[in-house]
């Protein structure tokens, strides 16, 4: 290895980032121009601070990139020169990047005419199995390096023998699915990984360009890199003049995206080493102390009892545990602590309570809790769907009033009552009155006479889009241009930007349903293909004749229901006033930090990930695995433990101060819970 390359490795908040910003900074000062030096991150988030965070001199764009936003502007710079290569690419003068919502619809929508297939074997529904094919199969395989047909054969090895035959009609279907989505010229994250690293990267005069383009490159989080994103990294760090790699031994929490620190280390081995100190040196010490102290009695409630805010109760304990029967209780007791933390001097944006499952029911009742006690909460809600927003669901009557054929089968006007509501600012009775006439009438359109006057250019907004002739997606974009937005100007940050995400889903599955319509359809001789409608059905509809056509009518409620993604909060509303709610995985993934922490339902399973579904074990595709072995119990529980331990003392080095643990014996569906961090 090149004396140029520097590994940075130190644990979690030991300055790693720090580092390489210094390196940075000094890089310009030798001359180097920003848009000379690669950055590549691990997520979108981490590469923000990079490009809006410095205050840097003119000298070029700063190149920052997670890896797969790094290979999806290659592949589309160099479409050209791949579609030489590749010749199944050349239909298309561009490449456009499906989202994981509409590519689950459309390998669903080949899946299911062969599902019965699968048999008892595989008790998912369509829906959910579309979905662990293409996150723990195709994408993992693509993460590994490896091609399709060796990932699905270690699976089918690694598992029970009377699994072993369905993983043939796997590898028809992805095949038969990755050769549609190329033939149309749509790339997901496993097909784009795959045509860059075979594809474009062996080309010499790309890596040409490479050279030419960067003198210098860093890289952070390195020990979350898949294997397939490391012989990259190798192959910069050489062709460069001087590059910094910063990782954590301890690291990769991405394990079941391929994560692998161990292989980083040794593909580094010969790098100038820079070991950064360990700013928790008692993080064993604060270890056990979570463990025994479930065993030792809480501590006695010091909060004030008056409520008056000149009492300050002394120090909370380091670490306490707290255990309850219900489930209810134990978020009650959680929310106590919480109350006692902030009576002690902590504000609440220091306070950070994590959870194994983060849904709307714990996200109401602790908020309940907390605002009880005059406390904000604030909760990272991992995925929401778009039929949860009221702006979305009154877009959604909005379409099936002005296109009667998107109609959806209302069996009350209650849709049609809360969509005016939200529309025209209305009172409950009033809404009620109106979204009942609407509903009556069918087809038509009630008068404006005897109903609120807002109605009444609602009315002849609905009569004009009547005679129009519309695509989803500009039906979306009308909706919230024309009638939501003037109508209410007021309308929540939350609802707006929910409101965009379904007009990107709409514009998403326009787009698919048109290159697919028009792409030749190959059959595959192990699997017999579905017609070239890119729709795919939903309940007992059929698919639409025309690309586009028909969305919200035939298949509105799967686009509504699936196309969603993490809708964090935008930074500036996470100020300090909100204690924070949130998976461990969440909050490591953001690199988030806390003076205090709860750990909520320590004795729930979900505390530790199993990674492997019915037909997927991604766990069998990690470097070093032995091909042809079994997949056992006894290596279930292995990586289980150790990715519960990786993530307890992840979530330590983010913490300086108490660490509250919380257990209810019965589960909110009345389950009995044992084991989780216990086990």
């Amino acid at each position: 290895m090149s004396a140029a390359v520097t590994l940075i490795t130190g644990p979690a908040r030991s300055g790693k980032t720090t580092v390489l910003r210094g390196r940075f900074q000094q890089w310009l000062r030798e001359g180097v121009r920003t848009d000379q030096i690669l950055i590549l991150t691990h997520g979108a988030e981490q590469t923000a601070p990079w490009v809006r965070g410095p205050d840097l001199p003119s000298g070029g764009a700063v190149q920052a990139y997670d890896f797969y936003g790094f290979v999806r502007q290659e592949l589309t710079l160099h479409w050209p020169a791949l579609q030489a290569r590749v010749p199944a690419a050349a239909r298309w003068l561009a490449p456009a990047f499906l989202p994981l919502t509409v590519e689950r619809r459309l390998l669903q929508a080949l899946l299911e005419p062969h599902y019965a297939l699968f048999g008892d074997v595989v008790r998912a529904t369509p829906e959910r199995l579309a979905l662990q094919l293409l996150t723990r199969v195709d994408r993992a395989a693509a993460a590994a390096g490896l091609e399709l047909e060796d990932a699905v054969r270690r699976m089918a090895q690694a598992d029970r023998p009377e699994k072993r035959l369905l993983f043939g009609q796997v590898a028809a279907l992805l095949e038969r699915h990755r050769a549609r989505m190329l033939e149309a010229g749509l790339l997901d994250y496993g097909l784009a990984l795959s045509l860059f690293t075979d594809g474009l990267l062996p080309d010499p005069a790309y890596r040409a360009r490479l050279r030419a383009r960067f003198r210098r490159l860093l890289v952070d989080d390195a020990d979350e890199a898949a294997p397939a994103e490391q012989p990259f990294l190798v192959a910069m760090a050489e062709a460069v003049e001087e590059a910094a790699i910063a990782l954590d031994p301890d690291g990769g929490h991405a394990f079941l995206q391929g994560a692998d620190p161990r292989g980083i280390l040794n593909r580094f081995a010969r790098a100038h080493r820079i070991c950064l100190p360990d700013p928790a040196p008692s993080l064993e010490e604060r270890l056990a102390a979570v463990r025994e102290a479930r065993s030792a009695p809480a501590p006695p409630d010091r909060r004030p009892r008056s409520g008056s805010p000149q009492e300050v109760p002394c120090a909370p304990s380091p670490c306490y545990h707290m255990a309850a029967e219900f489930w209810g209780d134990m978020v009650n007791r959680a929310a106590e602590a919480v109350a006692g933390l902030v009576a002690a001097g902590l504000r609440p944006g220091e306070i950070a309570v994590l959870a194994p499952r983060v849904d709307h029911l714990l996200a109401t009742a602790l908020g309940q809790a907390l605002a009880a006690r005059g406390i904000a909460l604030l909760p990272l809600v991992p995925t929401r769907r778009l039929l949860d927003d009221p702006a979305v669901r009154a877009i959604v009557a909005l379409a099936g009033l002005a296109v009667p054929s998107w109609r959806p089968p209302w069996p009350s006007p209650g849709p049609l009552a809360d969509a005016v509501r939200v529309l025209l600012g209305l009172d409950p009775a009033a809404a009620a009155h109106l979204g009942q006439a609407l509903w009556e009438a069918g087809d038509d359109l009630p008068d404006p006479a005897g109903h609120p006057a807002p109605y009444r250019p609602l009315h002849g907004w609905l009569r004009a889009a009547r005679g129009r002739t519309w695509q989803t997606d500009a039906f979306v974009r009308a909706a919230l241009l024309e009638v939501l937005l003037p109508l209410r100007p007021d309308l929540p940050k939350e609802s707006v930007r929910a409101c965009r995400q379904l007009l990107r889903a709409a514009s998403d599955f326009r787009l698919a349903a048109e290159r697919l319509a028009a792409a030749p359809q190959a059959r595959d001789r192990n699997l017999q293909a579905p017609d070239g409608n890119a729709q795919p059905p939903a309940g007992n509809s059929q698919p639409p004749a025309g690309p586009g056509a028909d969305l919200f009518g035939m298949n509105y409620r799967p686009l509504l229901t699936e196309a969603t993604c993490p809708l964090w909060p935008d930074p500036e509303d996470e100020g300090d006033g909100a204690v924070l709610l949130a998976t461990p995985q969440a909050y490591l993934s953001r690199r988030l930090t806390s003076a205090a922490q709860v750990w909520l339902d320590v004795t729930s399973p979900g505390w530790l990930p199993a990674g492997a579904s019915e037909l997927a074990n991604p766990h069998v595709l990690a470097p070093g695995w032995p091909e042809g072995a079994p997949w056992t119990d006894a290596q279930s529980r292995r990586v289980r433990q150790a990715a519960r331990d990786r993530t307890v003392r992840a979530l330590l080095r983010r913490c300086d101060g108490p660490v509250i643990t919380a257990e209810a014996a019965l589960s909110p569906w009345v389950q009995e819970q044992e084991g989780g961090l216990w086990a």
